[in-house]
């Protein structure tokens, strides 16, 4: 990438070739039955290895990494990384034809850009010492730009024109594959909601009879509890049509949590740009006994871990993946940096993992991933198992 330097070639030369321009590409299809039966941090892990090592192995590029465009944001959010390293916390790269490097500019006129001399390339951006040149191609389905496929080197002038036609070739064989794992995304959670949606629907009128059975019966204490049942179905329906902007159960479950002395006093930073998630986290966790501070953006994230850092801490932070100014893996990074000790619960919705969050902080030692929407169980028992709170810790 153009902002951070690559690893260096053993062999201190550009790549080498195995095919030429006409060769077949690597397929990259992914199988819907197979992959039907498997989380979206899985798919991508599948789908991740088929990449790398079609890339590796047959067009013998070794540095190299793929950003899809964040509609919302432009923001080039990182998928795929091969020994080049990620972006230091605060950056960003947004889809811009100047000052967002190669990378932005390729993005923003979806156009390839070969570069041969990284130390002297106007769109290159300073500071580096080991780049030598990049080519970078947008990846493309149906004419729009979804993202951008990176390769580096450390020697100069490493890339050819035929090397710039097969990382174009290749590069739509990615954005088909990675175009295909969104729209099953996309399906999964529409495919939820509609659901919701009609179950809703099938139980109107039995829910407006029981309505109507407590209005008329003469007896308070059934007409409340029917009033309850009605209530109760209804948030529950309500709340597994939300997907992953809810807890799926907290509503409900809100008025059985009792306090637990394990928890009882201790700080917990939650973060989340989701309103309902957040407040619901949070409320579970009070629940609970703990102090909860709540944040709904990376920026006060940061503030709050600093200002911990330099008074009273926080025995755990949990963190959605994605922010609207930072990502889970920023978090995770800063929680270590400046709380070496404290845990961390990443959540995780039905969308790509930007940053690459879940394979990367699992591999630093993350202590929990809890997959949008989950239950107030599934909560419960991800914190205790990140602060190390066994049954033996339970009162009798």
């Amino acid at each position: 990438m153009d902002q951070r330097s690559p690893t260096s070639d053993s062999s201190g030369k550009g790549p080498n070739r195995a095919f030429g321009a006409d060769a077949a590409m690597p397929s990259l299809h992914l199988d819907r039955g197979e992959i039907a039966r498997t989380t979206v941090a899985e798919r991508l892990s599948v789908l991740e290895r088929r990449i790398v090592s079609a890339v590796k192995q047959m067009l013998r590029f070794d540095h190299f990494e793929i950003r899809l465009l964040s509609p919302g944001s432009r923001r080039l959010e990182l998928v795929i990384s091969e020994n080049i390293s990620p972006l230091r916390i605060g950056e960003s790269i947004i889809a811009s034809e100047t000052g967002n490097g190669i990378s932005g500019w390729v993005a923003a006129t979806g156009r390839s850009y070969r570069c041969a001399d990284a130390r002297r390339d106007p769109l290159y951006n300073e500071g580096l010492d080991d780049a030598g040149s990049s080519l970078t191609v947008p990846l493309l389905v149906h004419d729009q730009v979804v993202g951008v496929f990176n390769i580096e080197s450390n020697s100069p002038d490493s890339f050819s024109e035929e090397d710039q036609r097969l990382a174009e070739r290749f590069a739509i064989e990615i954005a088909s594959a990675l175009h295909t794992l969104d729209l099953l995304v996309v399906e999964r959670a529409t495919t939820c909601e509609q659901v919701s949606r009609s179950m809703s629907a099938e139980l109107e009128r039995p829910l407006s009879e029981l309505r109507d059975l407590a209005a008329s019966t003469r007896d308070p204490d059934l007409a409340s509890r029917l009033n309850r049942i009605v209530t109760d179905m209804t948030n529950r329906v309500s709340a597994c049509a939300a997907g992953p902007r809810s807890v799926i159960d907290a509503e409900h479950e809100l008025h059985s949590i009792e306090q637990d002395p394990a928890l009882a006093g201790r700080r917990v930073l939650v973060v989340d740009d989701e309103d309902r998630v957040r407040i619901e986290v949070s409320q579970v966790l009070e629940q609970l006994g703990c102090i909860v501070v709540s944040c709904e953006s990376g920026t006060t994230a940061f503030r709050a871990l600093a200002a911990a850092e330099a008074g009273d801490g926080f025995a755990m932070v949990v963190s959605d993946i994605r922010l609207p100014d930072a990502t889970g893996y920023e978090v995770f990074t800063r929680t270590r940096q400046v709380l070496p000790e404290v845990p961390v619960v990443l959540m995780t919705g039905f969308g790509y993992d930007p940053e690459h969050t879940i394979v990367r902080a699992s591999a630093d030692g993350v202590q929990g991933i809890l997959l949008k929407p989950f239950r107030t169980s599934q909560l419960i028992e991800a914190i205790r198992n990140a602060l190390c709170i066994t049954a033996s810790d339970q009162p009798t």
